[in-house]
């Protein structure tokens, strides 16, 4: 069998076994990830770091939540001080790590795992990154202050203890 025939076997029995009977429903940590399905658009305000120099990030986010409900596919776009960046990110709750995953990769040729919770309205996500050589935590924080608008703010520390914002802005939902 080649390879392009076993994966269309492959995919053919993976969603004949997704329509099984007792097939698994989205609980409500994956419905919960709804709230960012549609499109919306940003702009944040990027303070001088050790990633880049400042000014203004704008962008578009499109999300839609896969067939199934279990996970949210993002594509985005954006211009910054930085560059254009344009990307794809894959979203889901992991019930054995209690936490959301968000896994993506860039025109810039990064790859990335975040790490995310949610308390009430506001989502934290954290990670790490280098710059300089020097290894940061990152901390992302999404406050949705209404069905189309949530309040961004990232924050940067070299020791998980002093943390300081690079970078706060809106994202607003067009539709």
């Amino acid at each position: 069998m080649n390879g392009s025939s076993l994966f269309a076997t492959s995919a053919a029995l993976l969603l004949l076994l997704a329509r099984a009977p007792g097939a698994p429903e989205p609980g409500p940590e994956q419905r919960r990830l709804n709230f960012f399905a549609g499109t919306w658009s940003f702009r944040l305000d990027m303070k001088p770091n050790p990633f880049g120099p400042g000014g203004i990030v704008t962008g578009t986010d499109r999300n839609e939540m896969l067939p199934g409900g279990f996970f949210l596919v993002r594509r985005f776009e954006t211009k910054s001080p930085v560059g254009d960046i344009r990307g794809l990110e894959v979203i889901g709750y992991d019930s054995e790590a209690r936490a959301y995953l968000q896994r993506g990769f860039d025109s810039f040729g990064q790859a990335h795992t975040y790490r995310g919770t949610v308390q009430g309205d506001t989502w934290t996500w954290t990670y790490e990154a280098k710059a300089g050589g020097q290894l940061y935590k990152v901390r992302i924080t999404l406050k949705e202050a209404s069905p189309i608008l949530q309040i961004y703010r990232s924050d940067i520390s070299p020791d998980g203890e002093t943390w300081t914002t690079v970078l706060e802005g809106t994202l607003r939902k067009e539709r």
